[in-house]
């Protein structure tokens, strides 16, 4: 196979890439590399397509074999990113290091690589804290045991020859109630008591055992039985519950119980539609305000993205993002220009000129997916745009 194929197949992978398609663009790209596997080209294109798919492993193979052929500082930057994304924090920082020794003034590995510093930073410090020796806890003396109490001597058992026997136990007398003097303590005469019946001869019968007194009813037991009387031979009383629905149904029918009108529930208020933030410095140009911006647009919604992004002069946004522009990126800033109204026509106009002016303009603006691509059309004549934007 020749390197015209390889190209060719190069060619068609990177039209899915555009279209987001990234499994069908990695099969694309590695057509290209059985083509010509000298090429270190379609290397780095597939561990794009390998980031997009979250397959980071494959990722960084694919831009160490791009690397081994040659590949430049994009095959760096994305093994960078598949490294970081593994954990691999020390070795990402190696390719960002080497990417800047290339290209000093890329703002974008820049940026990254003082975020995998403070990675590594943050991780050193858990380290140590996991590290640091636990002091173990004072040691609680035990408390002093206390003698257990002595038992007592066991008594010698008597023998059965020398135990006294014991006298036969005599009746013992019932105490005669004494009713006069119990009477006369409240200053009463005694009253004429009538002569008690001899007893039978008959065996006295049991004496029956005294009523336990009942447990304490409970409000609901209360309320129960008052509102259930019972009725010898008859049905059984209904239940408390359609007792009480009885009762309240009559009462509303006499018209001593009346419905308490009820208030109309709330109207639920509108929720008032989000506004957008603010940049903390739309007019600075340092390193890393580019990234910055980008970052700050991409999870917000267009109209709010427009909002945001209007708070810069048309010139900058052109200037901190040109070293930073890739496909995606482009896509967010079209995104967000879409939004726009014709009042924003000039400003709109002024972004979209600087950024056609960025060296890699044609590379990302072909890159493009179609919902971005008709975004920036969008832009493009709502600005008054002549002919295409791309």
């Amino acid at each position: 196979m020749s390197r015209a194929e390889s190209e060719a197949a190069r060619a068609e992978g990177n039209a899915s890439f555009r279209k987001g398609r990234w499994t069908e663009a990695a099969a694309a790209y590695t057509r290209a590399i059985e083509a010509d596997p000298s090429d270190s080209l379609p290397y780095a294109n597939r561990a794009a397509a390998w980031l997009k798919l979250g397959r980071y492993a494959a990722a960084e193979a694919d831009a160490t074999r791009a690397l081994e052929r040659g590949g430049g500082v994009k095959a760096s930057f994305r093994r960078a990113a598949a490294r970081r994304a593994q954990g691999q924090l020390g070795a990402a920082g190696e390719d960002l290091r080497a990417v800047l020794a290339a290209e000093p003034n890329n703002a974008a590995a820049a940026a990254e690589l003082e975020e995998v510093e403070r990675e590594i930073r943050g991780a050193r410090d858990v380290a140590e804290v996991k590290a640091a020796p636990v002091p173990a806890p004072p040691a609680v003396p035990a408390a002093e045991a206390k003698p257990a109490p002595a038992a007592p001597p066991a008594e010698p058992a008597a023998s059965s020859s020398t135990k006294p026997a014991l006298p036969p136990a005599e009746p013992t007398p019932t105490p005669q109630r004494n009713t006069s003097l119990l009477d006369a303590s409240f200053g009463k005469p005694p009253p004429t008591l009538l002569p008690e019946p001899a007893p039978s001869p008959s065996p006295a019968a049991p004496t029956p055992a005294a009523p336990t007194p009942a447990a304490p009813a409970s409000f609901a037991s209360l309320r129960q039985a008052r509102s259930r009387p019972a009725y010898a031979g008859g049905p059984a009383p209904p239940l408390l519950s359609t007792t009480v629905a009885m009762d309240e149904a009559a009462a509303r029918a006499t018209g001593f119980l009346r419905k308490k009108p009820q208030a109309p529930a709330p109207t639920p208020a509108t929720p008032a539609a989000p506004s957008a933030p603010a940049p903390p410095d739309p007019a600075s140009t340092a390193p890393g305000a580019g990234l910055a911006l980008l970052r700050a647009l991409a999870p917000l919604p267009p109209p709010q993205a427009h909002a945001y992004l209007r708070h810069y002069a048309p010139a900058n946004v052109a200037r901190i993002t040109a070293p930073v522009l890739e496909p995606d990126s482009l896509g967010v800033l079209l995104s967000a220009l879409g939004a726009g109204t014709p009042a924003d026509a000039e400003w709109t106009r002024d972004v979209l000129a600087g950024l056609r002016a960025t060296p890699r303009w044609r590379i990302n603006a072909a890159m493009l997916s179609s919902a971005e691509r008709a975004a920036g059309e969008r832009a493009w004549a709502l600005a008054g745009g002549q002919g295409p934007l791309v």
